[in-house]
C-alpha cells in the first residue's frame, strides 16, 4: 500500500476512528473522513487542529441508514475504514433493534454495497468489530480466540453484544455472496481505553469506555465490580486497523488486547497512580471467573507491541482529571 494514497473512514469523530484518522495523516494519506453533520463544528474541531488536517483531510456527511449515502466517500479511495457503529447501552424505554441493531448492521452493509460501486481503485475494506462479536459472555472461565463466534447474546440481554456480532456476520454474507475484487480485513477489539483527541467537557460527553475508568476515581462507583475485562490502548486500535489495512498478508479477524484484568487489580493500580483521588476501594461481593483473550495473531501478523495497561490507565485517568471531571481530595500528587 503506497502512502500518499486516499482512503476513506466512516464515523470519523469517534473515539477509535479520530485517533485512526490521526495516524493515517501522520502516515501521509488524504483522508477522507464521514460524519454525521459538517455543521456541528464542536464534533470536529479535534480532527481539523489534526496535523496535516488542513491539506490532505475532507469531511463528508453521510448517513448510516441511508443506502447509497456513501457512494461518494469511498469513491477513487484506496482503502475503507468501516468504523461507524453506536456504541451505548440502550436505556430500558429504548427498542434495542431500533437504535442499535439495526443501524449496525443496515450501515455496515450500506458501506459494503457503496464500497462494490468504488471501481478497481479499492484494493482493502477494514471493518472495525468487536471481542463482543467472538464471545458474548466475559465472565466465565477459559480463553477465546478469532476462531469463535458470539452465540449467547439476544436482545432482551446483550443487544449491543448482539449488534457487533450481527453487523461482522452481515458483513462476511456480503463478501460471499458478492465476491468483490477488494479483501475485508476485521479488527476485534476488546474494551477501548486511552486518552482522546477531544477535551470532555462534561461527564455526558465522555465515551463508555471512558466512563467506567472516571466512575472508578471520581467516587461514584460505591463497589468495585466482579470479574473483570481485557482491555486495550486506543493507540494501539489505531495501529491495527493501519496494520491490518497495510500488510498484504493480513486476512480474517483480529482480536486486539493488551492484558486481560480483574476490576479488582484495575482499581488497585488506579489508588496507586492516583492516591489523592476517590478511588474505589470496597471489594466485590463475590469472586467472579474472567474470560482471557488470546492477542497471539494480532502480535505474529500485525507485528503490534502493545501499550502496557499500567500507561493505558495513567493516560485515561489523567484526562478525566485534567479536563475538570474529577475532584481530588487532600494528599499527594499523583504518581505519574
Amino acid at each position: 500500500m503506497a502512502k500518499g494514497e486516499l482512503v476513506c473512514v466512516t464515523g470519523a469523530s469517534g473515539f477509535v476512528a479520530s485517533h485512526l484518522v490521526a495516524l493515517l495523516l501522520r502516515e501521509g494519506y488524504r483522508v477522507r473522513a464521514t460524519v454525521r453533520s459538517i455543521k456541528d463544528a464542536k464534533k470536529t474541531a479535534h480532527l481539523r487542529r489534526l496535523p496535516g488536517a488542513s491539506e490532505r483531510l475532507e469531511l463528508v456527511e453521510c448517513d448510516l441508514m441511508k443506502e447509497g449515502s456513501f457512494d461518494r466517500a469511498v469513491l477513487q479511495c484506496s482503502g475503507v475504514f468501516h468504523t461507524a457503529s453506536p456504541f451505548f447501552f440502550a436505556k430500558g424505554n429504548e427498542d434495542p433493534e431500533r437504535t442499535l441493531v439495526r443501524p449496525a448492521v443496515q450501515g455496515t452493509t450500506n458501506v459494503l454495497a457503496s464500497c462494490l460501486k468504488a471501481g478497481e481503485t479499492l484494493k482493502r475494506v477494514v471493518l472495525t468489530s468487536s471481542v463482543a462479536a467472538v464471545s458474548g459472555a466475559t465472565n466465565v472461565e477459559g480463553t477465546i480466540d478469532e476462531s469463535q463466534w458470539n452465540t449467547t447474546s439476544t436482545l432482551e440481554k446483550g443487544a449491543y453484544l448482539l449488534s457487533k456480532t450481527l453487523a461482522e456476520r452481515a458483513a462476511w454474507d456480503f463478501i460471499e455472496k458478492n465476491k468483490p475484487h477488494w479483501s475485508l480485513v476485521v479488527v476485534n477489539p476488546v474494551m477501548v481505553i486511552g486518552p482522546g483527541l477531544n477535551r470532555f467537557e462534561s461527564k455526558e460527553e465522555v465515551n463508555t469506555s471512558s466512563g467506567i475508568i472516571l466512575s472508578m476515581i471520581d467516587g461514584s462507583m460505591p463497589q468495585i465490580p466482579s470479574g473483570g475485562l481485557s482491555f486495550v490502548d486506543v493507540r494501539d486500535v489505531a495501529l491495527g486497523h493501519l496494520r491490518a489495512y497495510e500488510r498484504k498478508e493480513a486476512e480474517g479477524r483480529y482480536l486486539l488486547s493488551e492484558s486481560t484484568e480483574t476490576y479488582e487489580t484495575v482499581a488497585d493500580r488506579l489508588k496507586k497512580q492516583f492516591p489523592q483521588h476517590r478511588v474505589v476501594t470496597k471489594k466485590p461481593s463475590r469472586k467472579t471467573p474472567v474470560t482471557v483473550v488470546k492477542n497471539e495473531k494480532s502480535v505474529r501478523e500485525l507485528g503490534i507491541s502493545y501499550i502496557p495497561l499500567d500507561v493505558s490507565l495513567r493516560d485515561t485517568a489523567q484526562q478525566l482529571i485534567d479536563d475538570g471531571l474529577v475532584k481530588s481530595e487532600n494528599g499527594p500528587k499523583s504518581h505519574l
